[in-house]
């Protein structure tokens, strides 16, 4: 597996591709090459019994493509927008098999199989070789399993947690949070801020300072596995339309969402076509008001609320693990 991460590019890629690997446990040997130098992120891959080779931040193309060919893997599994026609084509001339998990359709592809998990993507998007096939859609949604077992029984209403993200460079988080303390609506805030975010003393001073009379809570650099316990709890989720949006959705959260990238473009339009979620729009143009406005008019009206429920029930219903074993396992000829 190859993806990278930092508190520029925030942790997204690497992130999806543990949770590919966890999918995987047993089925194979999981080797993890990446130039992130984050150490909860790093431990987190150890966790799982992952190999971890770490690379130079300057290292060239070839001498990390001629890595990749010297671990003669099975299959070579890309997650990132760097790994463009040329590194896959070096591959495909070594005669290795690969898998690039995409959401911008930004270069040809001559990978084997191309995922893109965003909701309603048009194939014909895609620029790719005859015998590359594409699996598109929530039947093939790469999310950590700790999200799959929420009891909906369990939300605390009224109660919204907050996540930008692994990175958060823009500080959405602070912003966000005053205009949710501002709107007057919820009582529990949870923030949750990765362990690239450097902007979590800030966040920690606010909260400090702050007489709102909600409680407000701040969980900075936690594990997957308790962020699905809040999630779990949390009623409401204001995130990205990234991964984060798809564990919300999993956890049987209502998803207050927009987008914070331009990647996050086709997830976004994906999960508002299926009225999936609340729709902000662009978190860094939104006005003020506005936001305010989408907000409260959403949350108090419990026709509203209940649909996009029914329809996060109806959509989120495939098992990942399985799939993804099964479709691995066929590919490589494991039985």
């Amino acid at each position: 597996m190859r993806a990278d991460g930092d508190s520029s590019i925030g942790l997204g890629h690497i992130m999806r591709l543990r949770s590919l690997a966890i999918y995987l446990n047993n089925l194979a040997e999981i080797i993890f090459v990446t130039k992130c130098n984050n150490l909860p992120v790093i431990n987190s891959l150890l966790a799982e019994n992952i190999i971890v080779i770490s690379l130079e931040s300057d290292i060239s193309i070839q001498k990390e493509i001629d890595l990749l060919i010297n671990l003669n893997p099975d299959c070579v599994i890309l997650d990132g927008y760097e790994f463009v026609t040329y590194y896959q084509n070096v591959l495909k001339k070594n005669k290795l098999k690969i898998i690039s998990i995409d959401d911008d359709f930004n270069s040809h592809y001559e990978s084997d199989i191309v995922i893109n998990h965003a909701p309603d993507v048009n194939p014909g998007k895609y620029s790719k070789e005859d015998y590359t096939k594409l699996l598109l859609g929530l039947d093939y949604l790469i999310i950590n399993p700790v999200f799959l077992n929420c009891d909906i029984k369990n939300k605390i209403p009224l109660s919204i947690s907050v996540n930008f993200g692994g990175a958060d460079s823009g500080n959405l988080t602070l912003k966000y949070l005053k205009y949710l303390i501002e709107s007057d609506i919820f009582k529990k805030i949870n923030v949750i801020t990765g362990s690239a975010n450097v902007h979590s003393d800030s966040i920690n001073e606010f909260i400090a300072n702050m007489n709102s009379g909600i409680e407000i809570n701040h969980f900075h650099s936690i594990s997957q596995t308790e962020l699905a316990e809040i999630f779990c709890k949390s009623e409401f989720v204001l995130c990205p339309s990234s991964s984060v949006a798809y564990e919300s959705l999993a956890s049987k959260c209502i998803v207050i969402s927009g987008i914070s990238a331009d990647n996050q473009i086709n997830i976004y339009k994906g999960l508002s076509d299926l009225n999936l979620i609340i729709k902000c729009g662009d978190f860094n143009s939104i006005p003020e008001n506005e936001f305010k406005s989408i907000v409260k008019n959403s949350i108090l009206n419990s026709e509203f609320k209940n649909q996009i429920l029914d329809n996060i029930l109806s959509k989120f219903t495939v098992n990942p693990v399985q799939n993804y074993r099964k479709l691995i396992s066929e590919f490589l000829g494991i039985n």
